[in-house]
């Protein structure tokens, strides 16, 4: 347990972006991260980000953005580019944005059909030229949340070659961010898995392909030094 002064990093003014998938894009994470900071005893905080999406019902402001895509996974922010319709073996929902390529992906001047990953345009465009200070990642709940105990070995492997390829990038800028990687949060049971997914999929094979993927997760992070946000340690289980 650590503990740290309430005023911890009173006057410092930080930088943040928050890159995932449906839970990044369901916008609520970040509105709270914000909230949280948002007292005269803690840091001053902007988020850096294109996308906001605001539930129906809730009040989120302006100023909370980020790089969330629902059904998207590590790679899909690597390779995502000229995407015109359906494309099965690009994220579990590909249809979803439409049209949407990945937000650190411009067109080449030399041939505008082809893409180029460019970090640094990204930022000039969506943070004056700087680079943030923290870049989060909640990613990878899509590459292994259809996998069997057949091939959870195998889609967990390629998913963390993927991250270790993305977060590469990030740590060419300079100067590098802080770099955090949220592990992934448990299902609801089984009458939440018919609900949604019918017979589609079930809460005790999500629950077995989370925890060899949390346990893989946490090992490569720490072999790439990376800091691991265990997310899910005060969320109920048992009461949804």
């Amino acid at each position: 347990l650590i503990v740290v002064p309430a005023n911890a990093g009173k006057g410092k003014k930080l930088s943040i972006l928050m890159i995932g998938a449906s839970q990044t894009n369901a916008t609520i994470y970040p509105a709270r991260v914000y909230a949280l900071f948002n007292n005269e005893n803690n840091p001053e905080i902007t988020l850096v980000g294109t996308r906001r999406f605001v539930p129906k019902g809730v009040k989120i402001p302006e100023n909370i953005v980020h790089e969330g895509y629902g059904g998207w996974r590590w790679d899909s922010f690597l390779t995502r580019w000229g995407f015109r319709g359906k494309n099965k073996n690009d994220g579990m929902h590909p249809d979803r944005p439409i049209g949407k390529n990945s937000p650190f992906i411009f067109p080449d001047p030399s041939n505008p059909d082809k893409g180029v990953f460019d970090l640094e345009k990204y930022f000039k465009l969506h943070n004056k030229g700087k680079t943030p200070d923290i870049v989060t990642f909640q990613l990878g709940l899509n590459d292994f949340f259809l996998a069997t105990d057949e091939n959870i070995a195998e889609r967990t492997a390629q998913s963390l070659e993927n991250m270790e390829k993305l977060i590469a990038e990030f740590r060419k800028l300079k100067p590098a961010p802080e770099i955090f990687i949220f592990q992934h949060i448990p299902g609801a049971q089984q009458d939440g898995f018919g609900k949604s997914y019918a017979c589609g999929h079930t809460s005790y094979q999500y629950r077995k392909n989370l925890d060899f993927y949390n346990r893989a997760l946490l090992k490569k992070g720490k072999e790439l030094k990376l800091r691991v946000v265990p997310v899910y340690i005060n969320i109920d289980t048992e009461n949804n």
